[in-house]
């Protein structure tokens, strides 16, 4: 599998996200041409803030490396999955700056389809072994071997082993958040306020990429990958925006889910850490607890993953139902 075959299904997916942004768009008033140049806009915006958080924090910071070659390489491992997506954001509110929170609600999903399917692109990458990015050995397979050791699940890494592609986990994990999105705009009884399901949708992506730390930009420091960073300082915006919002109509900031979503991060941070030293655990642990332990460290830990994010998933949800309780009927 070649590399090209990497670059049709990012073209496909491009024409794909752009073709669905301009038909949401219809019903905002917003003219076809001005809804594709958005979304052009959008995608250059994109591609330049996801390469200049890892130039500028990772090449010129850690490295002192500054030069043309970093911002022409196009590995995925040296692009941020969470500053191109609040970029590729920006792109359509800058070429639209009127209505905006009803813009965002309606490129939420076309935005989603994009990003699930250059996760998946990475798993071609990685099978082609051009890029290792989102392969990870928590579950190890022997060739021949395993009733799930096939691909798009599992990419070769050796003669002997296939690993499992994380990335293929994300893009499934991002198609159900679209469908969820599309669900719940289909099955909601009444109107909510324009931008929340622009809300709903990124706290879910962010939620997906808080779990799946080995996907996406390398650069991390004191063993915390700076997209996840980014991402937990995004839900926290989230979760801050939507209180605000309840505070309006019921009176009163929701600062416990700010407590909660805090703890969860720092529970996964902490994991994370653990995962990359799982040395440190020797002396708390009996050293039968401790030994059994080091040997399923990547499964512990990303059940752990799994669980914070799943948590604070649900927070936030659990938010923007109260949200929608509080508001009256006949708001404007």
């Amino acid at each position: 599998m070649g590399i090209w075959v990497y670059w049709v299904i990012i073209s496909a997916g491009m024409v794909l996200s752009a073709v669905l942004f301009v038909r949401e768009t219809r019903g905002a008033g917003v003219p076809a041409w001005q809804a594709a140049l958005g979304w052009v806009a959008g995608a250059g915006t994109g591609v330049l803030c996801a390469k200049a958080m890892y130039v500028l924090l990772f090449c010129w910071i850690a490295a002192g490396d500054f030069s043309a070659s970093r911002w022409l390489s196009l590995m995925p491992e040296e692009f941020s999955f969470a500053a191109g997506c609040a970029g590729f954001c920006l792109g359509p509110v800058i070429v639209r700056r009127k209505h905006i929170p009803d813009l965002t609600d309606r490129l939420v999903v076309p935005g989603c389809v994009l990003a699930a399917v250059l996760r998946f692109g990475e798993s071609v990458l990685a099978a082609s072994q051009v890029s290792y990015v989102g392969v990870t050995d928590i579950f190890r397979f022997r060739t021949g071997e395993g009733f799930l050791n096939f691909f798009p699940l599992t990419v070769p890494f050796s003669r002997k082993y296939s690993f499992l592609c994380v990335c293929t986990v994300a893009a499934a994990l991002i198609l159900l958040v679209i469908l969820h999105l599309k669900l719940h705009r289909r099955g909601r009884g009444r109107p909510e306020p324009k931008g929340m399901l622009f809300e709903r949708g990124a706290l879910l992506l962010c939620c997906v990429r808080l779990f799946l730390e080995t996907t996406g930009m390398k650069a991390k420091f004191y063993f915390v990958f700076v997209d996840q960073a980014l991402c937990g300082i995004f839900i926290l915006a989230l979760i801050i925006r939507m209180g605000t919002r309840l505070k309006k109509y019921a009176h009163r900031f929701p600062k416990w889910t700010l407590v909660f979503a805090v703890l969860m991060m720092a529970v996964n941070g902490v994991t994370q850490f653990l995962m990359d030293k799982p040395g440190k655990l020797e002396k708390l642990l009996p050293e039968g607890v401790y030994l059994w332990v080091n040997d399923n460290m990547q499964a512990l830990g990303y059940a752990v993953l799994f669980v914070t994010a799943a948590l604070i998933a649900a927070a936030g949800l659990r938010l923007l139902k109260r949200t929608m309780k509080a508001i009256p009927k006949n708001w404007r």
